[in-house]
């Protein structure tokens, strides 16, 4: 998994934003809610998470995307694509998240739909 994230602009080296330590000092040992935390003290409130199937899948599993941009293009991988979303262990359906559509937008052949999340589970 790969973890990109940018300070904008530009900040000085003493302030660049640091990904929090673990318990055992190792840097990348720690969870994507002590990220987000830390980001958010910095005051970088909104991450574009980007990286596959495993962390959108473990960023949902945690609870922690209220809001989903997705981009659809007019073609059929079919099952040799990579997956978008690595398994939700969901027991019953009403436990998935569930988003609201916001915006639709057609740039150029592809269409782009936004969500957020419901204001209260069980409704789209």
């Amino acid at each position: 998994m790969r973890c990109w994230r940018r300070c904008a602009p530009p900040a000085p080296r003493s302030s660049r934003c640091r990904r929090p330590r673990g318990r055992r000092g190792n840097r990348w040992a720690s969870t994507p809610a002590a990220l987000l935390r830390a980001l958010a003290a910095r005051g970088l409130t909104r991450v574009l998470a980007e990286g596959g199937a495993a962390l959108a899948a473990g960023l949902l599993r945690a609870g922690l995307v209220d809001r989903l941009a997705w981009f659809h293009a007019p073609a059929i991988i079919g099952g040799d694509g990579r997956p978008a979303l690595d398994a939700l262990p969901l027991e019953l359906l009403s436990a998935m998240p569930r988003y609201r559509r916001t915006a639709l937008a057609l740039p150029g052949a592809d269409l782009f739909s936004e969500y957020e999340t419901a204001s209260e589970m069980g409704t789209a």
